[in-house]
């Protein structure tokens, strides 16, 4: 039946056509969608709350996968391993800082072009000053989604166009 037209008989009531439509020979279905590209995105952060808040914002994402630490010896290790798109690091963490994690970073040539962003509730000129100074960007928390989301963004693209060196 398929490529026919069936028609109902008319009596009374509605006239109803149904076109069963039949592929011709030599065409193509339509084309599947490109699958999503994934992106690995490093978390770390100690507080957390502030973790679950991260693991929530990512998991909306189907683009996200997220590998997450607490403090800067691990980012260091976990970025070296996997070598994520993207960091996201809070400045202020136990032990090695968010701030000398990323030096560990810059120095080495396998993870010096993955954007950081600087994650803290420090709102003082000086620390976003020093932020900026090697990380893409900062947040400064609590931050706003559409913030949020337009950095990742952003650095995403910086990421997907290859290493580059942060001065």
């Amino acid at each position: 039946m398929r490529g026919a037209k069936h028609r109902a008989p008319r009596e009374q009531g509605n006239k109803m056509t149904t076109d069963l439509n039949q592929r011709q020979h030599g065409t193509r279905p339509p084309a599947a969608p490109p699958p999503v590209r994934k992106y690995l995105v490093l978390s770390v952060e100690d507080d957390p709350s502030d973790s679950a808040l991260i693991s929530e914002l990512v998991s909306r994402r189907a683009d996200l996968t997220l590998l997450s630490a607490t403090h800067g010896g691990a980012a260091v290790k976990l970025a070296r391993a996997h070598r994520p798109a993207l960091n996201l690091m809070d400045i202020n963490l136990p032990g090695l800082s968010g701030i000398d994690a990323l030096g560990f970073l810059r120095d080495d040539p396998n993870t010096a072009g993955i954007p950081v962003i600087g994650l803290s509730s420090d709102r003082f000129d000086c620390a976003v000053d020093m932020c900026l100074s090697g990380f893409f960007g900062y947040l400064s928390k609590p931050f706003k989604l559409d913030d949020f989301e337009c950095m990742v963004d952003a650095a995403l693209v910086q990421s997907a166009r290859g290493p580059t060196r942060a001065n």
